[in-house]
């Protein structure tokens, strides 16, 4: 092979594909959209500008009012501003509830909700709530705890214990988590913090993997369709202008990474956030970089076999699931980077790439390991080239029909025509 050659396809892929608008701004709007999405949530939920909700309380104990008139009270100001409108009711505890009658009122939506407290509320610690609306967890989690204090402050006074002895024997333990380095070094660490390093890490390569493959085969089909590729082939050979294009879309996806990582990084810093998977940098783009070379020598060489833009999204869809079975993985990596599984998992070429660089982000693996699933990821790309090569050497200059799954056998096992 020409490298000279190889370099020349690869500047001008990298070039032509870095100057256009599309890049530039799925580069800076990728990351901007990503950020919005993820703190918008946050930020809605946490504003309140509702009207206070209106809440019936249907009370059926012995006592009337013993437990009601406290809810009332807590509830009412939860969290030191009003949130709920309450409306207690007494019910006889000896005659049977017609629930449907206040059902009704949820209906006509003169309450969001209603709680039914049993005669033997502190026997069977159970209460009913209806409501058309029963999705806001943080709401009913936020009543089911005033219930619970109010119902414990009872249960102390009738059997006479104190309150803060009470409160002293059942405070839990906060179990502070602090992650010690191969160093000697230690930070602080947190089930967030790990599954954020998790899953940013898989997210771009998941990226990098999408757009960069996706480009590489769209460009293919263009030169193809337009017959550039008759005029490309006369200059270099198949293979020159196969490596080529890797590794200019390659340097392409490496500055988009680069770009997101420093997007993540001033986030995490904004946030006072310390992420420890920033050290070990370098090994997660060696791996996002094979992993695009793995997907891509394979993209390439189906990508040619394609005559229409339809049949290259579902050839480069079925090879996209591949790269998001790590997501699957994801939680199995977290409990146990250094069990069986995710030893397994780091030697299955496709998985390679994600699973790697996660368990690097949380525990770094034994030298040998990462030795070896290199080698692994190298030998995979070097095969999946080979096997590429042949099918780029047929299919780039095959118009008209398509080739089937046996003539792609035949040209990878005697590189025939079709």
């Amino acid at each position: 092979m020409n490298w000279k050659s190889i370099a020349t396809v690869a500047w001008w892929e990298f070039i032509q594909k870095v100057k256009t608008k599309a890049f530039i701004l799925s580069m800076i709007l990728s990351p901007v959209i990503m950020g919005v999405f993820s703190v918008l949530p946050i930020l809605l939920t946490s504003v309140s500008v509702e009207e206070p909700k209106k809440i019936l309380i249907l009370d059926k104990q012995q006592s009337i009012g013993r437990l009601a008139k406290p809810m009332v009270d807590s509830i009412t100001y939860s969290g030191g501003e009003k949130k709920f409108d309450v409306t207690v009711k007494a019910i006889d505890p000896k005659q049977q509830l017609n629930i449907a009658t206040y059902q009704q009122a949820l209906l006509r939506e003169e309450y969001v909700g209603m709680i039914v407290i049993p005669s033997n509320v502190y026997s069977s610690k159970k209460m009913d709530y209806h409501s058309q609306h029963v999705g806001n967890a943080r709401e009913l989690e936020e009543i089911t705890e005033i219930f619970d204090a109010i119902i414990q402050d009872s249960l102390l006074t009738f059997y006479g214990m104190k309150k803060t002895a009470f409160k002293d024997i059942n405070k839990g333990i906060n179990l502070s988590t602090i992650k010690v380095q191969k160093d000697g070094s230690s930070e602080s660490g947190s089930f967030l913090v790990e599954f954020a390093s998790v899953y940013g890490t898989i997210f771009i390569i998941l990226l990098m993997v999408s757009f960069s493959g996706q480009q590489l085969v769209r460009s293919l089909l263009d030169e193809k369709t337009n017959r550039i590729i008759e005029i490309l082939l006369s200059s270099v050979t198949p293979m020159e202008l196969m490596t080529g294009k890797l590794l200019g879309l390659g340097g392409l996806g490496l500055i988009q990474a680069s770009f997101w990582l420093i997007f993540a990084w001033l986030g995490a810093t904004f946030s006072q956030v310390e992420v420890s998977v920033f050290a070990s940098i370098h090994l997660i783009f060696l791996y996002a970089m094979l992993g695009y070379f793995l997907f891509a020598s394979i993209m390439i060489g189906l990508g040619s076999l394609a005559t229409t833009e339809q049949e290259a999204q579902t050839m480069t869809g079925y090879i996209m699931m591949l790269a998001t079975v790590p997501f699957i993985l994801m939680f199995v990596i977290i409990e146990n980077p250094g069990g069986t599984i995710s030893k397994v998992c780091s030697y299955i070429p496709f998985l390679t790439p994600a699973v790697m660089s996660a368990r690097i982000a949380i525990l770094m693996p034994h030298w040998s390991e990462i030795v070896l699933s290199v080698l692994v990821l190298i030998a995979s790309i070097f095969g999946c080239l080979w096997i590429s090569a042949k099918l780029f050497t047929v299919g780039m200059l095959t118009y008209g029909k398509r080739i089937s799954f046996s003539q792609a056998r035949t040209i990878i096992i005697n590189k025939s025509e079709v």
